[in-house]
């Protein structure tokens, strides 16, 4: 799977741009979980939890069908934990900690550069990871489900 983040600069003079809950807000964001190369997770992924920081409303995030994403504006980064939660109950769920990052990194001179995960382009700062789901000794049920996909 990918888990990650998008963020982008809310541009005020856009013809597009819709005022944020709290005007103090400077990003658009979200934070997503995703198959590889866009593939379908649903089959085995139930439900995705998003942990937001606490001064947001409802900072708990639940998302029953894909896309597996929240979207959400703020001005901060900080730390989401998300949790994967899988048809087969007897899977327990599996819990990642994302960093939302909504600012580039720009090394300095004769610094490390940012890891290759981290792109940025005038558009978007997009921050993702791969991590590989591993089931031992899957019930028949989902590793049917799994060879089906």
């Amino acid at each position: 799977i990918i888990y990650g983040s998008s963020a982008a600069v809310l541009k005020r003079d856009s013809p597009t741009f819709t005022e944020p809950a709290d005007p103090l807000h400077t990003h658009r964001w979200s934070v997503y979980v995703m198959g590889h190369h866009g593939a379908d997770i649903s089959h085995f992924v139930k439900k995705v939890t998003f942990k937001l920081h606490q001064d947001f409303p409802d900072p708990l995030r639940i998302v029953t069908q894909p896309p597996f994403e929240v979207n959400e504006t703020g001005w901060g980064e900080f730390d989401i934990v998300i949790r994967i939660y899988f048809h087969d109950t007897s899977e327990k769920p599996i819990a990642l900690t994302h960093t939302l990052q909504l600012y580039t990194i720009e090394p300095k001179d004769g610094a490390v550069p940012p890891p290759p995960a981290v792109a940025a382009s005038k558009r978007a700062v997009i921050a993702e990871r791969y991590e590989e789901i591993v089931f031992h000794r899957p019930s028949e049920a989902l590793a049917r489900r799994l060879q089906e996909h």
